[in-house]
């Protein structure tokens, strides 16, 4: 009798160790090879896989993917079995994003511009809109000044406002070149940038100058020349 219980238990043991070496290999056959989670992620994502490698500590079966983006290198953990995104960290900032620098430099944006509208840049200044970072920027072609805004991480263009400048440019008397000379001769500096402005049916230039440590703004009567303010600021202010 003893005899026939050591046999029962042997066979039950067994049997125990079959039903999980069955259960595992029925578990094995159902895990997401790393081809099926490679896509699964470029499904979702746009950036550049750099590594996949499964982990099955702890008694989970878990895909951990690096991920690299333009705003840095992100870790992700995928559940092995469902594909379910489970958990996605950035371990590390890409360049631009350490320094706090944009994506496209002052230089890239007025290139783009001037690409895309065959035009001048007059004048590119940067700000923030709803916590992205953008450039403002005036360019001039021979029809039309246009402002507008850009992206300053994709180079997308945001919005633009065009002013035609044919009636402007038909009825000064003054050039350019002559605001130009009138500013410097009031003021010994170097011109930043030249404006064709138009208040209230005034056109006048507004010229925009450094002076050593000094910036100034000078606005000179589009038809007679006569200087009609000087603003002077330190640069430091």
């Amino acid at each position: 009798m003893k005899r026939k219980w050591i046999f029962i238990s042997i066979a039950a043991i067994v049997g125990v160790i079959g039903i999980i070496g069955i259960a595992s290999a029925i578990k094995k056959d159902h895990l997401l090879s790393k081809a099926e989670v490679r896509n699964l992620i470029k499904e979702q994502y746009s950036g550049s896989i750099t590594g996949i490698h499964l982990d099955q500590s702890e008694g989970k079966d878990t895909y951990k993917v690096g991920l690299e983006e333009k705003t840095g290198l992100y870790e992700l953990e995928v559940d092995a079995i469902t594909g379910n995104i489970k958990n996605l960290v950035q371990v590390k900032k890409s360049e631009s994003e350490q320094t706090n620098e944009p994506a496209i430099s002052e230089e890239k944006a007025k290139q783009l511009a001037v690409d895309k509208y065959s035009g001048n840049v007059r004048s590119l200044s940067a700000g923030e809109e709803q916590g992205e970072k953008i450039y403002h920027i005036t360019i001039r072609t021979k029809q039309e000044e246009i402002k507008l805004v850009m992206s300053a991480n994709s180079g997308e263009i945001t919005s633009e406002d065009k002013r035609s400048i044919e009636k402007d440019t038909q009825q000064v008397k003054l050039t350019e070149v002559q605001a130009g000379k009138i500013a410097l001769d009031e003021i010994n500096g170097k011109i930043e940038d030249i404006e064709l402005e138009e208040d209230n049916g005034h056109v006048f230039y507004e010229v925009e100058m450094d002076a050593k440590e000094q910036e100034a703004v000078i606005q000179i009567d589009a038809f007679t020349g006569e200087i009609l303010s000087v603003v002077i600021e330190n640069e430091d202010e």
